[in-house]
């Protein structure tokens, strides 16, 4: 019952680490140095000083990540429009494995 406030990751962290799960691993869209963090999208910019990397987050996102209430609706509209984007440019392909996985016949599970 402690108060959010207070509640600290005691895990390992880097100083490249996200701000929100502490992921250490980031997304490169574009121009090396604008990155993301994949799990929860948090934006951040890359510098370099003295042979080590530093990530400038941004305050927004790190107040606002991907499941924030202000973003979650983002995201469902992402996957949305990733599977309509499957579905209505992959059709020929989506059509071939269907019938390879209907070919397997009907599946049953062991009785044990």
């Amino acid at each position: 019952m402690m108060p959010i406030e207070e509640v600290k990751y005691v895990g390992d962290e880097t100083e490249a680490s996200c701000p929100v799960c502490h992921c250490d691993i980031w997304k490169v869209p574009g121009s090396l140095s604008d990155i993301y963090c994949p799990v929860c999208w948090v934006h951040g910019t890359l510098s370099s000083n003295d042979g080590k990397l530093k990530v400038k987050w941004d305050e927004d996102n790190i107040e606002n990540p991907r499941f924030s209430t202000k973003f979650i609706g983002k995201h469902l509209d992402f996957i949305t429009e990733s599977h309509k984007r499957f579905f209505a440019e992959d059709q020929d392909k989506v059509k071939e494995l269907i019938k390879k996985y209907t070919s397997y016949g009907k599946i049953i599970k062991p009785l044990y």
